[in-house]
């Protein structure tokens, strides 16, 4: 009886556990999803992205910009992709008619190198942008040129002639880390003194030998600026390639073929006067296999000389293997890091954009660049550069 007993009340209370389940669980459900933050309604309808990029990365950001968009806003911006190019006029942003009260994303990338081509494009942001901010709109600037490099003869921030178009921006994002990663590899070994008795380990994403380096954009945009900034009368009375010989500057291009001959070449240099750079631009397996040899040349000498390492976007993790071992930086895949839409929000909703100022830059203008800040190996201010090559003999010359 003590059994028929227990299994009637054992029943009645899984009957019991089975409708309070059933009619609370429903309930149960809309608490919790109460919870979750429902996608915000955007206060802007059109969202406009102008790039002067390749159309390539143009394509993968603009699909980025979207699928992100459609998760985060209830009503989905209209998303206006438009490629340029200042100097063709098919492609002139005037081409593209901007909505009152939008958002525009303004990427560039590249910057000339003439003086009346630099005033006119000053001029042409500055004529768009003030325009676009009149008609209520908000102007988020991408640039992928260090701002220390767009300097006049002042080599002051607040009087540069080719960045006054900066003042009708509502924040400017400088993406360039390249000229970040050569500056403060100058910076560590030469302390704003002049390059003397040292020897570069490069590899060949910087040129094949000496000569070929000396005339690429990467020597003349920042060993050559940084020489004459540091000792432009010494290099004047003596000649470039003299000056070199005679401060034993030295450039060494490794291709890899012979670990033993690397090391006899750099048998009576070492970490006091030597480094090694290197990037992936020849592919992943290449930069993998240059960081090995320079990790074993390490070893081969017994010396522990600074390696750095700068990866382009299509980086792989076995590069990212020597990460502990060796200085890297990279390239910046802007619109997917949480940052930028934390910008993107700030703007469209109007909050403090002022918590976004961590970089250097006209003093009235907000400047944003990812990945610097306390802890970093290149979070330092940038050395001022001018723009302009034939200015630099009204300074040191």
């Amino acid at each position: 009886m003590k059994k028929n007993t227990r299994k009637t009340r054992t029943l009645a209370l899984t009957l019991a556990l089975c409708l309070a389940l059933v009619c609370f669980a429903p309930a149960a459900l809309v608490c919790a999803s109460t919870d979750l933050e429902p996608p915000e309604v955007f206060p802007y309808e059109q969202v406009y992205y102008f790039s002067d990029g390749y159309i390539g990365e143009v394509d993968a950001n603009f699909a980025t910009i979207s699928s992100e968009l459609t998760v985060r806003y209830l009503n989905v911006p209209y998303l206006h992709k438009c490629p340029y190019s200042l100097t063709e006029s098919d492609y002139s942003p005037y081409r593209f008619e901007v909505e009152e009260n939008s958002v525009v994303i303004f990427e560039k990338t590249t910057w000339g190198k003439r003086y009346n081509a630099l005033i006119e494009t000053n001029d042409t942001l500055s004529d768009l942008f003030s325009s676009w901010r009149s008609d209520g709109c908000k102007v988020i600037f991408v640039n992928g040129v260090e701002e220390a490099r767009l300097l006049g003869l002042d080599l002051d921030y607040d009087t540069s002639p080719y960045t006054e178009f900066l003042q009708y921006v509502d924040i400017h994002i400088n993406t360039d880390m390249f000229t970040l990663f050569v500056d403060t590899i100058l910076r560590i070994h030469f302390d704003y003194g002049p390059i003397n008795n040292f020897l570069f380990v490069l590899d060949e994403s910087f040129g094949k030998d000496w000569l070929e380096f000396i005339y690429s954009w990467i020597f003349e945009d920042y060993i050559f600026k940084y020489m004459i900034m540091t000792d432009g009368r010494r290099i004047e009375e003596l000649g470039l390639f003299d000056y070199l010989e005679y401060n034993n500057i030295n450039f060494l291009f490794y291709d890899g073929s012979s670990l033993d001959s690397l090391y006899e070449a750099t048998e009576f240099w070492n970490e006091s006067n030597m480094c090694a750079i290197g990037t992936n631009r020849l592919g992943n397996a290449y930069a993998e296999q240059w960081l090995y040899d320079m990790i074993e040349l390490r070893e081969m000498k017994n010396d522990n000389f600074a390696i750095y390492e700068y990866l382009y976007s299509y980086w792989r993790h076995g590069v990212l293997e020597y990460y502990d071992i060796v200085k890297m930086a990279w390239s910046v895949k802007l619109y997917s890091l949480d940052e930028f839409w934390d910008i993107f929000d700030a703007v469209g909703f109007e909050e403090d954009l002022t918590v976004f100022d961590n970089w250097y830059g006209r003093s009235e203008v907000i400047t944003y660049k990812p990945f610097v800040g306390e802890g970093g190996w290149m979070g330092i201010a940038p050395s001022h550069y001018l723009l302009l090559d034939d200015e630099w003999e009204y300074m040191y010359f």
